[in-house]
């Protein structure tokens, strides 16, 4: 069976509010803010959309209500040229809710959310079940649980590969890290689900099993990574940084087309 979809994403999608400031707030001050933009967000929406820029052909997967952020969502999603016909309703899930200060001093930011909301749809709840069966990659993140799990295990079945984002110890991580291809997390990730000091014993750490490709990003250093049993280093671009938020999501997206 031919496989014409390049990456299915089944994880996180998000409405983020980003503040501007321009140094990093004190505790018990006020502060004015230099821009407060309402953006879309979220790790394998995000990494879609660049996916999708790059010409990838993507699916996105959640289960989202029909209120104003999901219907941003499900909008902002198709007009990146993502599909969004596998998204299943449910009356009490929507996207996260994001706060992101950003301060223009550090060029870093700190994200507050509000996760309790988000719900994964599960496979047999798909309008389409049998999707799953055409897909090259599928890219789940921290917050796909069991859901993402189960189509992952489908996935593989079908001879399809799994990239895996992680950002926190969430229930079904272990599981995620042990189904997957690839495992594309950030350093300090990985050196605290690992508890080791050195990128290079969290590498042969993390994966489960030897035919794992394992890569750690380490922001404005670029990456390191693992293959088979080679160690390799990757230096990060130098540009004129604006904003770091959703850097992350988008090396998984180019990732996920690259491996394609």
């Amino acid at each position: 069976m031919k496989k014409d979809i390049d990456v299915f994403g089944i994880g996180t999608v998000a409405v983020d509010y980003i503040a501007t400031v321009s140094h990093w707030p004190v505790c018990g001050t006020k502060q004015p803010l230099l821009d407060f933009q309402m953006y879309d967000g979220g790790n394998t929406a995000a990494a879609l959309v660049a996916a999708a820029r790059l010409g990838a052909r993507t699916y996105f997967s959640a289960a989202l209500n029909n209120n104003d952020v999901s219907t941003r969502a499900r909008q902002t999603l198709a007009s990146e040229g993502v599909d969004t016909s596998q998204i299943v309703y449910d009356a009490t899930a929507e996207p996260i809710t994001a706060v992101v200060i950003s301060s223009l001093q550090n060029h870093q930011r700190t994200i507050l959310f509000s996760p309790s909301k988000f719900r994964c749809a599960y496979v047999n709840d798909f309008p389409d079940p049998n999707i799953l069966k055409l897909i090259k990659i599928l890219l789940i993140d921290h917050n796909s649980g069991a859901a993402g799990i189960g189509a992952a295990n489908t996935v593989k079945r079908y001879g399809g590969q799994v990239i895996v984002d992680l950002e926190r110890d969430t229930p079904c991580v272990n599981a995620a890290l042990e189904i997957a291809d690839h495992i594309v997390v950030s350093a300090n990730f990985a050196c605290q689900h690992t508890h080791k000091n050195t990128l290079d014993e969290a590498a042969y750490a993390i994966r489960h099993h030897a035919d794992q490709t394992v890569i750690f990003t380490r922001g404005e250093n670029g990456c390191i990574g693992l293959h088979q049993q080679h160690m390799f280093q990757i230096a990060g671009h130098k540009i004129a940084v604006i904003d770091t938020t959703g850097c992350g999501d988008v090396f998984h997206g180019a990732y996920a087309w690259a491996n394609c």
